[in-house]
C-alpha cells in the first residue's frame, strides 16, 4: 500500500522470492515502467513510501482464484486488470 495516497496493489506469485526481486530491483523497474502501474508508482514514490503485506498463503492451484478474490474485495487502484492472471517469473 502506498503510504502517501493510500492506493494499493494486489498480486500473486508461486515464487515470492522471484516476485520481490523484481519489485526491489531499481534497474528492472526503470526499464519496465510501462508494464505495470505499480512499477511506475514504486519509481515515483520510492520503496520507503510503500508497505507490503502477505494477505494469504495458498496452494499453487488456488493462486489465481485467491488473487481474483482480493482484487474484487479490495479494488486496488494500481491493478490495471480486473481479472487475475499468473505471471510466471
Amino acid at each position: 500500500m502506498n503510504k502517501v495516497n493510500g492506493y494499493s496493489y494486489v498480486g500473486s506469485s508461486t515464487s515470492l522470492k522471484r516476485r520481490l526481486e523484481k519489485y526491489f530491483n531499481e534497474k528492472y523497474l526503470s526499464k519496465n515502467p510501462g508494464n505495470m502501474i505499480i512499477n511506475k508508482a514504486l519509481v515515483k514514490y520510492g520503496h520507503s513510501n510503500f508497505s507490503f503485506s502477505i494477505l494469504e498463503y495458498c496452494d499453487k492451484a488456488e493462486v489465481v482464484k485467491r488473487e481474483q478474490h482480493y482484487i474484487e474485495l479490495l479494488k486496488p487502484e494500481y491493478n490495471s486488470l480486473e481479472v487475475a492472471s499468473l505471471e510466471l517469473g
